[in-house]
């Protein structure tokens, strides 16, 4: 991994790294399976090693692990993390080293060796038998094999993957109020989404004072389809804290200033008792050949997007269906908004990425409305955002006696 990009991975049958990006040229090839033997081969036989003493111990010495094992977990799991850091001039940072064994309620061992001080700080614990390890062993291991095979490999990356690490995405944030079925109380919900890289500060203020963290829910960086991320934080408020102003602030590497979204109260009515019919359109975009080819020598092929209405005869409701099918390259966006808002994940079915028998690919997002919001006047916009498309396409039905 470099950052949140995966590089490639060891196989151990194979005995050899597996690239998961292009190569540049065959030195680079090379360089990296000489490496591999001996970082991940020697990482990979010293985690066998230290996995059956660990089952020897535990079965010679009667100790359980704690907490101790359900019946049901059988297998053993051996965990290592290795890294270095590259800091700012391009100096060394440290090179990390953490092992986790599967019962454990704590590390097993953890290891930082500082490139500049030369010095090791190595904890461990003390259920396991140590002793055939000593300080200088680890640490000549680390100073003369992983940090400078690992800080060579890190600039490499670097250089290659810079444009793509480097870039700046702006966050689309929306400050989203709904109130919750078989309850008198709202969810005020803050999104921002389609943000890189991932480090981002949300933040909900209510009349201009932040709300405790210890109050909200959500807050969880969550990866999108196209390599970027978003989060959400949510506040349950009651009938009279919903008359606040509530405002999400977002701050981000792409943006010059913090960026405000506020929401005010409005005692106006919300829903229009006006019976609705629902017209179903159509809009179907024709594939047309563009000039540059993307990974693979294929070329990007635009999406045709419908959105399509489907009674359901148990509750005399229907069903709204988001559909985008025959695109290509997979990454895409697709949106279901009620009324120009966003729908909560919770609301929305489906919407699982599938493969066509041509090689494009199709997504759907559903959303079931029951007899009861069809008395409702809404509108319903299905939102495509795509590498083949030049602005975000946007397909509607309206339900109208």
């Amino acid at each position: 991994m470099l950052d949140d990009v995966q590089l490639g991975y060891y196989d151990s049958a194979d005995r050899r790294y597996v690239c998961r990006r292009p190569h540049t040229n065959s030195e680079d090839y090379d360089s990296e399976q000489k490496d591999a033997a001996v970082v991940f081969g020697s990482m990979f036989e010293d985690i066998k090693y230290t996995t059956t003493r660990l089952k020897k111990q535990f079965n010679s010495t009667n100790v359980i692990p704690h907490p101790p094992p359900s019946p049901s977990e059988e297998i053993d799991v051996f965990q290592r993390i290795t890294g270095c850091e590259l800091l700012d001039g391009d100096v060394p940072g440290q090179v990390k080293l953490l092992d986790y064994y599967s019962g454990f309620a704590r590390d097993l061992q953890e290891m930082n060796f500082n490139s500049q001080k030369k010095t090791l700080v190595w904890s461990m614990d003390s259920i396991i038998d140590w002793r055939i390890y000593t300080e200088s062993g680890a640490k000549a291991v680390l100073e003369n094999i992983y940090h400078p095979i690992c800080i060579k490999s890190l600039r490499r990356y670097f250089q290659r993957e810079k444009r793509y690490l480097l870039r700046k995405v702006k966050p689309r944030v929306r400050l989203l109020k709904k109130t919750l079925t078989h309850s008198t109380r709202t969810q005020v919900t803050c999104l921002a989404t389609g943000f890189y890289p991932r480090h981002i500060n949300l933040t909900l203020l209510r009349d201009g004072q932040p709300v405790p963290e210890d109050q909200l829910t959500g807050g969880l960086l969550l990866p999108n389809t196209d390599g970027t991320y978003q989060m959400r934080k949510s506040l349950e408020v009651s009938a009279g804290e919903v008359k606040c102003n509530y405002t999400c602030i977002v701050t981000h590497l792409s943006l010059d200033n913090k960026l405000d979204i506020s929401i005010d109260y409005d005692p106006g009515p919300s829903i229009l008792p006006i019976v609705l019919f629902v017209l179903v359109a159509l809009f179907v975009l024709v594939m047309i050949p563009i000039a540059g080819c993307i990974v693979w020598k294929k070329c990007a092929v635009k999406l045709p997007v419908s959105i399509l209405q489907k009674a359901l005869r148990d509750s005399g409701g229907i069903q709204v269906t988001c559909l985008a099918t025959g695109f290509y390259p997979r990454h895409i966006n697709l949106t279901l908004l009620t009324d120009g808002q966003p729908l909560f994940e919770g609301q929305i079915s489906e919407g699982m990425l599938l493969p066509n028998a041509d090689g494009t690919y199709q997504v759907r997002e559903c959303l079931k409305i029951s007899e009861d919001e069809l008395r409702e006047r809404h509108k319903y916009t299905c939102t495509a955002t795509h590498l083949s498309l030049d602005n975000k396409l946007d397909i509607h039905i309206d339900y109208d006696p």
